[in-house]
């Protein structure tokens, strides 16, 4: 089944009337992301790359920070983290 482009067109155009701004922005965004893929796809590769390994590390440094928090969670118990320098050096010699 074959569709003349201008059917899409207005199709689009009428399903889009009458909604609210933010739905309007959404698929503003939704076009721009579906022209560059289309337009050029080895940038929108890159970029996606980029994002996804941005993510990536984001969560694996939440990752390492969760892992910190848990190693060090009783430390304060476990070592008299009163102690001053002096007392310190004190003990050292």
């Amino acid at each position: 089944m074959h569709v003349a482009p201008q059917s899409y067109k207005q199709l689009i155009l009428e399903g889009i009337q009458d909604l609210p701004t933010d739905l309007l922005v959404e698929i503003a965004d939704f076009v721009y992301f579906v022209r560059k893929r289309a337009t050029t796809p080895d940038v929108f590769a890159a970029e996606q790359y980029a994002l996804l390994l941005g993510q990536a590390l984001q969560q694996m440094s939440a990752g390492a920070a969760n892992h910190l928090e848990a190693e060090f969670e009783d430390y304060e118990q476990q070592y008299d983290t009163k102690i001053g320098a002096s007392s310190y050096v004190q003990t050292l010699w």
